[in-house]
């Protein structure tokens, strides 16, 4: 797989009347095509390691490679950084500032001083790839927690980048709405984008995900297959962290663990039937 952001050896701390040291030195990579899932508790870095890889925080030390190439402080290196690597902040609200659906994800192609036409065929694409054409005229700010997250995404999605980091997608979402955006991850997906998703749930992180990054306390615990990450559990009792739903039932019932509920059901039924 092509390789698109490298962290290596990249730290940051923030000061705030003393420096506190909110990532320590790591080095890592995320390639093309990846679905990744970020886990560790709150304050574990997880935000900090996004705002890096998107550009709006600049390392301490260390260095930031994008598609090879090192990301420096000037300006125009750090706005290729931001146009390739999209972020989707955990509140919907901090993003979506236009009066209507359309103009909101018209906006970032706009500032990037795009013809007309390329602006009008990046909102047709993320309006459409987002299903949200009935709500194009309306204000951002009377639709639903689930439909204000589809519009920040497609706001991102405009921009045509090449990683796309959601942090805490799925909050304050109901069971339909976690549904809905794991089908658009899907199909983001299917585009060929590489998503990294910081989240909680780890029964999502180990149904979706191939590669799990474990923060902790501003260090990177591990980077691995979900497979290794949930089958570490002093890791996951040191990080905070939890196995799945579905390994505790594997574990009691003494079977592999299956990805997701129909995986178990087919089991159970081929199992039944032996």
């Amino acid at each position: 797989m092509k390789e698109l952001l490298q962290f290596e050896q990249v730290s940051y701390h923030y000061d705030s009347g003393g420096e506190r040291e909110a990532l320590f030195p790591l080095s890592v990579r995320l390639c093309e095509g990846e679905k990744i899932a970020v886990l560790g508790s709150n304050g574990a870095g997880k935000s900090t390691f996004f705002l890096l890889a998107n550009g709006v925080l600049s390392p301490r030390s260390g260095t930031i490679f994008l598609n090879g190439e090192p990301v420096g402080k000037k300006e125009k290196q750090r706005m290729q950084l931001r146009r390739s690597v999209g972020l989707v902040f955990q509140d919907p609200d901090v993003q979506l500032l236009a009066g209507t659906v359309e103009e909101e994800i018209s906006f970032g192609p706009m500032n990037l001083g795009l013809p007309e036409a390329e602006v009008r065929r990046r909102v047709e694409m993320a309006i459409d790839s987002l299903g949200l054409t009935e709500y194009r005229s309306r204000g951002p700010q009377y639709l639903s927690g689930g439909e204000k997250r589809r519009v920040a995404i497609a706001d991102v999605l405009a921009m045509e980048p090449q990683i796309m980091l959601l942090d805490e997608p799925s909050s304050n979402l109901d069971p339909a709405g976690r549904q809905l955006l794991e089908d658009t991850l899907e199909a983001l997906h299917q585009k060929g984008m590489a998503l990294v998703v910081a989240t909680h749930d780890v029964d999502f992180a180990w149904r979706w995900a191939d590669r799990i990054l474990v923060f902790h306390s501003g260090r990177l615990e591990r980077d691995d297959k979900p497979e290794a990450v949930f089958a570490d559990e002093e890791l996951l009792s040191r990080c905070g962290l939890e196995q799945p739903l579905l390994w505790k039932v594997a574990k009691a019932l003494k079977i592999p663990v299956p990805k997701n509920p129909e995986e178990l059901a087919d089991y159970q039924i081929g199992r039944k039937t032996e």
